[in-house]
């Protein structure tokens, strides 16, 4: 998926452009949908970035 750049994954609660943000100061950033993840449960996004060694960005409090 990426190389060993600090990459990000980024919640659906959270602007698209900060995917776009993050990409121009040189990073690897994903929104759920550009991974096929959009509208799954919290859990198996969780273990997504964590199986693909991404940084998981969200405003979810739970």
């Amino acid at each position: 998926m990426h190389s060993n750049k600090i990459a990000f994954l980024i919640d659906e609660n959270l602007p698209v452009s900060l995917r776009d943000t993050i990409r121009l100061a040189g990073f690897v950033a994903y929104r759920l949908s550009d991974v096929g993840l959009k509208g799954v449960k919290d859990g198996v996004v969780a273990e997504y970035a964590s199986n693909n060694k991404l940084i998981l960005m969200t405003l979810d409090k739970d």
